[in-house]
């Protein structure tokens, strides 16, 4: 049974995107991946191990590798292989089973936190909610390449969306593999914004609230009810994360 060619070009188009914006570009090229599940099946489809030329920036659909939930290949490329830290993936979708896209990157800005044990707090409206419980640090560097590992990762990120391994690289995760990536732009962004701050203003700089993040999202709910509003839209309102999906996924295409 073959992964859903749909789907399997959105997880091509994930790669790419982390890729194009800078999360797995430079000295990290060929490093992270983004897979998503088959709701039907329970297969997982993700960037493999083995290409002539290792780039996630030239990810497409059929470069893709195909596991069970148990890691055993299903389908992919001559010498291509699942990436060394499937169990990352697998042993996340066993446990979570609302979750159908996981991410992970060497992201700098969020490694370097992570090995500072500097908490990522909410800075700005823009990916808030996805930092706004606290993001959980595994405090290890190791690859994720086994079941005990993977298992261990998801203790510690617990109802999380996210975590960091520590000196190693940040995982999100979604309803689908776009909101993953989405979710992956926005930790990022965030700790970035720490970063600066940190250095501005110190290790206990001031962030958003939880109040804040809060009075954002209601008013966002109260924008979409205005009358004014409500007569001259022709569509549904989109959400941000939605929209820059769509976005990249046009300038990856």
């Amino acid at each position: 049974m073959s992964f859903p060619a749909t789907l399997k070009e959105k997880v091509a188009q994930a790669n790419r995107i982390l890729a194009y914006t800078g999360l797995a570009s430079g000295i990290r090229a060929s490093l992270g991946h983004a897979s998503a599940r088959d709701p039907d099946t329970g297969f997982v489809c993700t960037k493999g191990r083995g290409y002539t030329i290792d780039s996630l920036a030239k990810i497409q659909p059929e470069d893709l590798v195909t596991v069970d939930l148990e890691a055993k290949l299903i389908e992919g490329p001559p010498g291509v292989n699942p990436p060394n830290e499937i169990k990352m993936h697998t042993q996340i979708y066993k446990a979570r089973p609302e979750i159908h896209g996981i991410v992970h990157t060497h992201a700098s800005t969020s490694v370097l936190l992570s090995v500072l044990h500097k908490p990522i707090l909410p800075m700005c409206n823009d990916g808030g909610p996805s930092v706004a419980q606290g993001v959980p640090i595994f405090p290890s560097n190791v690859l994720i390449s086994t079941d005990q590992l993977g298992d261990a990762v998801v203790e510690a990120m617990g109802k999380h969306p996210s975590i960091i391994l520590r000196g190693h690289g940040p995982i999100t995760t979604g309803r689908s593999v776009e909101e993953a990536t989405i979710n992956m732009i926005y930790l990022e962004e965030q700790a970035k914004l720490n970063y600066q701050a940190f250095v501005v203003a110190g290790r206990e700089h001031p962030s958003l609230t939880k109040e804040d993040i809060e009075a954002h999202r209601e008013s966002l709910n109260e924008l979409n009810e205005l009358p004014w509003l409500r007569q001259q839209r022709t569509s549904e309102p989109t959400r941000t994360g939605d929209r820059l999906w769509l976005i990249y996924s046009e300038f990856v295409s």
